[in-house]
This record gives structure tokens, C-alpha cells and sequence, in this order.
């Protein structure tokens, strides 16, 4: 898109340029310009020589950019937070692991006691 708001631009200050210096040449070339819209409209193309469209659509694509960036970032987000909630419930069960095999190396008799 920025390409064609660049060719549209520089399209036209040529002919502002033109139309300071010759204006019958700065109408022929206006004429050719409108009649290849013309034939480009005729066989089916799209024609993009609208800059306010090419303007929009540059923007609307820029916020999309934007959308998606912002999606996937909390994405990466969610995913870093249930890989650190997994971790740490990971990381509990082998400490009580630890603390179970703990009590079981001590000699019943003082594990009652203990107890009591």
C-alpha cells in the first residue's frame, strides 16, 4: 500500500508541475492518465489512485499490526504463567515427597512420640 501512495503522490506533483510550466502537455498527460484508469477499470483491475483509500487502509493495517502484536503477547503471557504455576506445583510435590520420605526414615517408636 505505501507503494502505491508513493507512485500516487508522486504522480500527482508531476502534473502540478506540469500545469505550472505546460499546461496543454500537463492535459495530454492527465488525458493518458485517464484513459489507462480507464482501460485498467475496464479489464477487471482495481485501480488504486485514491489516496484518502490508500491512507485508510494504511492505517487500518497498522492497528491490525497492532491487534495482533498485542494478542500475542498476552498469549505468551498466559503461557509463561500456567508454565510457572506447573513449576511451582512441581516443585510442592517434590518437597512434600522429600518430607514423606523424611518421616519415614524415623524409627517408629519416636514417630509415636511424636505424635503425642
Amino acid at each position: 500500500m505505501g507503494g502505491f501512495l508513493k507512485k500516487v503522490e508522486s504522480r500527482e506533483e508531476m502534473l502540478t508541475q506540469l500545469r505550472n510550466k505546460d499546461a496543454s502537455k500537463a492535459e495530454d498527460v492527465a488525458t493518458k492518465i485517464a484513459w489507462e484508469k480507464a482501460f485498467q477499470m475496464a479489464t477487471g483491475l482495481k485501480v488504486k489512485d485514491n489516496p484518502q483509500l490508500l491512507m485508510k487502509s494504511l492505517k487500518r493495517k497498522a492497528t491490525e499490526k497492532v491487534k495482533r502484536k498485542n494478542k500475542w503477547i498476552s498469549r505468551k503471557q498466559a503461557l509463561d504463567e500456567k508454565m510457572e504455576r506447573k513449576r511451582q506445583i512441581k516443585q510442592n510435590n517434590l518437597m512434600n515427597r522429600a518430607a514423606a520420605s523424611k518421616r519415614k526414615k524415623i524409627p517408629r517408636k519416636k514417630r509415636q512420640v511424636v505424635k503425642d
